[in-house]
Order: C-alpha cells, then structure tokens, then sequence
C-alpha cells in the first residue's frame, strides 16, 4: 500500500510538471570577474563575446521563447571596491557602447549604464529626441562591497539598490517581442557588459568582482 501511495505520488508529479509552462524554471550561472572563470556553459542561451578576462565580459543572451525557453534575464552585480568608469552596460544591440546609439546594427538599440555611480536608462532609435534619456540619473553602488539587482525583459527594465527597487517600462526598451527593426535583423538578443562597454573595450571600468546571471 505504502509503495501505491509513493508511486501515485511521483506519477501525479510528474503529470504537474508536464502541465507547467517552459520557462517555470530558472537557469541560474555565475560569472567571476576576479578569476575570470564562469559557469555558464551548460546554458545555451548565453554565449560569450569576449571574455571573461582582464576582470571584464561580454555576454549576449537569447530571450526567444520557442528556442531557449526564456523570457527574462536578471543580473545580481557584485563590487568588491567602488565602482569606476563603466561598470554595467546592457543594450539590446551588439553595437551599445553607452550615452545611447550603436553602430547601426539596430533600430531597437535602447541601453542601460553604470558610469561610475549614475544608473542610466537611453531608449532606441524610435524614441523621441528630447526623451532619448529615459531616466535622467539614479544614484547606485555607492561605496565598496556595494551590489545592484537588475531585470530585463519585454520593454522593461528594473533595478534594486540597498533596499529601493525602481522599474521602468516604456515602447522605446528593449524590443523582445518579434518588434519590427529599421537597421537589422528581428531578434530576441540582449548583450550584457561588466567592467567594460558591449561594443568597444576602450570604454572601460573596475569594481565589480561577481555577476550571477538567472534566466526565466
């Protein structure tokens, strides 16, 4: 009877987990920017464009559902001394370099930077000129040992800094969603940066020492 019950048991498991939708679970990585070392190989929707090494990465991320699973990626940054230059860069072209733009590689080019302490947010291509910043400055990763918890998705982006979470959703963020794209190929990429812009190495910074990378 005992053994019934535990095998009813695991079989109705299964029959949830069946019924669960594909991007239920999370795939979590570390990238440690001290050794430069990662865990990340056994996550096919991340790849490394350049690194980890000389403490700085480039990362792109693929957010298509039908091929990865996933939806939405969330960065735990952490700095083991104040944070200097550009320490985060997150845009939706492989081009971003910060201040807003690309190379031309996208229409949908909207980024996100760490410059220093100042969080800023910069919309695509299509979003009006006296709006292109969305978010004029944010204060964060003030001091040493600092970290800053930051969500990408859809139009969307949020950050959480010593117990204040902020977020922001706007047309003009990042375009996951099969948008149309004036400059490129439609795509459901994203192209995370640490310690250095995505595009150009000449852009760089220093502090942060861990990222731990968590898909869904």
């Amino acid at each position: 009877m005992k053994l019934c019950s535990i095998a009813c048991q695991f079989f109705l498991l299964m029959g949830v987990l069946a019924f669960l939708p594909s991007n239920a679970f999370a795939d979590t990585c570390e990238i440690d920017l001290e050794a430069n070392t990662h865990t990340c190989q056994n996550i096919p929707a991340i790849r490394f464009i350049a690194g980890p090494v000389g403490n700085k990465v480039v990362i792109g991320i693929n957010l298509d559902p039908a091929k990865t699973s996933f939806t939405e990626v969330t960065f735990n940054v952490e700095y083991k001394k104040k944070a200097q230059g550009w320490t985060v860069n997150i845009g939706d072209s492989i081009s971003n370099n910060g201040f807003a733009g690309d190379g031309a590689d996208q229409s949908n080019d909207a980024e996100v930077q760490i410059l220093d302490n100042v969080l800023s947010v910069y919309g695509s291509d299509f979003t009006p000129p006296e709006v292109r910043l969305l978010l004029k400055t944010s204060p964060v990763v003030e001091g040493k040992r600092a970290s800053i918890l930051l969500t990408v998705k859809n139009q969307f982006l949020s950050w959480s800094y010593n117990g204040r979470k902020s977020e922001l959703s706007s047309q003009y963020l990042y375009a996951l969603n099969g948008q149309h794209d004036d400059e490129g190929p439609l795509n459901y990429d994203i192209y995370a940066a640490f310690n250095r812009t995505i595009e150009t190495s000449d852009r760089i910074g220093s502090g942060v020492r861990k990222i731990t990378v968590e898909l869904k």
